[in-house]
């Protein structure tokens, strides 16, 4: 007999208890990521996010793993400061709940090494004291849109799932083709 495809009233696929064990833990440290994630249906997946991670609004109930070193508050040529000073004295500009991310046991963590600046690196998951020895790093890089597309792919693969970042792909392939023809005319 087939499994049964349950989904409840906001569409989202309902997963059997014994389904959810051999399913990744994701802890995404990227708000790109994380949009690709919901993107891909697989939110459900998602145990942990970055303290940036705020699309969709429903991310905002998953526990935050970071914070900057910044104040956010202050104007932009404090910041500015700030940051600055921060990275020549070889800090980071971000921090990790380590005792949170530990105990949410991620058997995934989605970061990125684009940017120190931009959100928590590679760099600052590495240089943590993180006790994830089981969990795989999945440090992103695109530079161009195909790399995008790539990373796209690269996450689905990491949830167990590579034919949903086929379908998100081909979805944003489509519409990008949709938009140059519209141009066009």
């Amino acid at each position: 007999m087939a499994p049964v495809n349950r989904s409840n009233s906001s569409g989202c696929r309902l997963v059997p208890p014994h389904e959810k064990e051999k399913q990744p833990r994701i802890v995404s440290l990227l708000s790109a990521a994380t949009e690709a994630i919901y993107a891909m249906g697989l939110q459900h997946l998602l145990v942990g996010r970055s303290h940036e991670c705020d699309f969709p609004s429903a991310v905002e109930a998953l526990p935050v793993v970071s914070i900057a070193r910044v104040d956010v508050e202050e104007g932009a040529t404090e910041i500015d400061r700030t940051v600055k000073m921060k990275v020549l004295g070889g800090e980071s500009v971000y921090g990790l709940d380590e005792g949170l991310l530990n105990r949410l046991k991620p058997s995934v963590i989605i970061t990125q090494d684009s940017c120190r600046i931009c959100a928590v690196s590679d760099e600052d998951f590495s240089s943590s004291k993180c006790k994830l020895l089981d969990a795989q790093v999945l440090v992103l890089h695109p530079t161009r849109l195909e790399e995008i597309f790539s990373d796209i792919q690269k996450v689905a693969d990491a949830c167990g799932a590579p034919e949903r970042g086929a379908e998100v792909v081909g979805r944003c392939q489509d519409l990008m083709e949709a938009v140059g023809k519209r141009v066009k005319s």
